[in-house]
């Protein structure tokens, strides 16, 4: 194979959706072997590396998306891959879109960038698959929602109340984000 397709933060059009422009890296002598890693081959979340520096309180700062395929991600993308089996991409995915999420890392880091060092320090709980799935369930339905131009609003807030349930948040925190 001679052409793999890459992909960039451009291509997240919105949040959980992709709308890649077709572009593609020639393999030729003398680019580093890494950017053909296996694991580029295998499903992803994408997440934009440059954000806004925006005042609005509620303004986004980690925007991801789900991607399966060889793509080979450009430097203006952040990337997760599956490590352990027990912690669904799609779970979370669920908790870096959510709104209670983008609050968190707005308030904790301040860079228009949105780095891997602080994505890892994301607090995440590692719950049993079980527990995961109400998560995936409304992921995949999105998902496939926005193939079809549908609006998903409904399912992200539905996300939203499965996260504050998560994290163990009352109303009146709740109120307070």
């Amino acid at each position: 194979k001679t052409e793999y397709p890459i992909i960039a933060g451009a291509d997240i059009a919105s949040l959980y959706e992709i709308k890649w422009k077709p572009k593609y890296l020639k393999r030729i002598d003398g680019l580093p072997e890494s950017y053909f890693k296996n694991e580029f081959s295998d499903k992803k979340i994408i997440i934009q590396y440059v954000r806004t520096n925006s005042l609005n309180i509620n303004a986004r700062w980690i925007e991801a998306a789900y991607v399966e395929g060889n793509y080979i991600p450009l430097n203006s993308l952040n990337y997760v891959y599956e490590k352990f089996a027990d912690l669904s991409l799609l779970y979370s995915l669920a908790l870096l879109n959510s709104f209670l999420l983008n609050k968190y890392y707005r308030a904790y880091y301040t860079d228009v960038n949105v780095k891997p060092t602080y994505l890892s320090q994301l607090p995440i709980p590692n719950i049993s698959l079980n527990q995961q799935l109400p998560f995936i369930d409304r992921v995949e339905k999105i998902i496939s929602l926005k193939k079809k131009n549908h609006d998903t609003t409904s399912l992200e807030k539905e996300i939203d109340v499965l996260v504050y349930k998560l994290y163990e948040l009352t109303y009146e925190e709740v109120k307070i984000i």
